[in-house]
């Protein structure tokens, strides 16, 4: 084995900083303050609507993710409230929610245009073919996205 060898200052620098950091106290973590976050976030909303969803149980996932809608999780709330109204088959309460999602001043640009997307999907689900069309259209004019160009296409065939 070849041995390394240090310069005396590289091995008193080196012992320093492990001195250093050996003496550096630990922050505590206060866990009622990392639970006041997490609910603040909406990440204790947005756990259990995804479990309720998952469940089955799409009043209660509604119900949860309404309450995070008013943080930093309100797409994903969204999202989760879109996927529970279609799965219930409520498309029109699905569309309502997604036509006021996409024009939310809080989202971007990107963020409006895959609500528009999904719109096109509720539309596609009830089998309304030129309305999906238009709102696929209209969220590729942003997201320019391989999956939803396909999309335009196979509709746009099967209408002619």
């Amino acid at each position: 084995e070849a041995e390394v060898e240090l310069e005396p200052e590289a091995i008193d620098s080196l012992l320093d900083e492990l001195v250093g950091v050996a003496e550096e106290p630990e922050e505590p973590t206060d866990i009622h303050l990392e639970v006041k976050r997490i609910e603040e976030e909406g990440i204790k909303d947005i756990s259990m609507a995804e479990a309720m969803l998952g469940l089955g149980n799409y009043e209660k996932a509604i119900e949860n993710a309404e309450k995070a809608l008013s943080t930093k999780q309100f797409v994903r709330a969204s999202q989760l409230i879109s996927s529970a109204y279609r799965l219930q088959g409520r498309f029109d309460k699905a569309l309502s929610f997604l036509m006021r999602m996409a024009e939310d001043p809080r989202l971007d640009e990107r963020q409006q245009a895959t609500f528009k997307a999904e719109i096109a999907e509720v539309y596609e689900e009830m089998g309304n073919k030129r309305k999906a069309l238009v709102w696929y259209r209209e969220a590729n004019r942003v997201l320019r996205d391989p999956d939803i160009r396909e999309k335009i296409h196979r509709l746009e065939k099967s209408e002619y």
